[in-house]
């Protein structure tokens, strides 16, 4: 967050990224989408392409991402609303774990839907885990929302993204706590976390599974 928002970075945000050696890094700078064959949405993390993800339709690529001079020039995003459009990477990846941590940059509009998702895998038999917005309902719809193997599930943060402004969201998963942050604002959940394995379904950008809505 720190580096992305500096007006001088020392280092380049991407770099920075790459240098934590992600398993899973996703720009979303492809080119615009204009229906038709799924464009892809490269993985730039240590699974390379084997873990490409692809836009389905109704996303909008190559609109403007964050204005922050760590992203570099001509940095885009994709847009999506609550009825389509998400980035979807297909099922198997070997990803088996405790210790797991996501991170993203989004805008969110003035829609406050219960179960809209930034980042989310779910599925029958171990289902939700990933980061989103309101599963418990008013008053926490506006609120981030925390998941994990959806057992100790649904924490409601605290945390409240303004609309209509980029933000920096990140849920850092433990044995012991989950520790989620909006720009430079947290908050820790202690509990006991079983490993999750990400095998068996999609992990989505901006979707969690049916019947929630999509972000936007």
């Amino acid at each position: 967050y720190q580096n992305g928002t500096n007006p001088s970075p020392s280092q380049a945000y991407n770099s920075l990224v790459l240098a934590g050696h992600p398993i899973l890094y996703y720009r979303l700078n492809e080119p615009d989408f204009a229906g038709g064959t799924p464009v892809t949405a490269a993985n730039l993390g240590s699974l390379g392409a084997g873990a490409d993800g692809s836009y389905e339709a109704g996303a909008i690529t190559g609109v403007a991402g964050p204005p922050f001079a760590g992203f570099g020039a001509g940095n885009t995003a994709m847009s999506i609303s609550s009825l389509a459009g998400d980035v979807i990477i297909p099922n198997g990846l070997p990803v088996n774990t405790d210790t797991f941590t996501i991170t993203c940059w989004f805008k969110r509009s003035g829609l406050h839907l219960a179960g809209q998702a930034l980042v989310f895998n779910r599925y029958v038999g171990s289902s939700a885990t990933g980061l989103g917005f309101g599963y418990n309902g008013s008053p926490g719809v506006d609120q981030f929302n925390v998941h994990w193997n959806e057992g100790p599930s649904g924490w409601l943060t605290g945390l409240i993204p303004p609309n209509d402004l980029w933000c920096f969201g990140a849920a850092v998963y433990t044995p012991t706590n989950v520790t989620v942050y909006l720009d430079n604002f947290t908050n820790t959940f202690n509990t006991s976390l079983a490993a999750h394995d990400f095998s068996p379904a999609p992990v989505y950008i901006g979707l969690d599974d049916a019947p929630y809505p999509r972000f936007s």
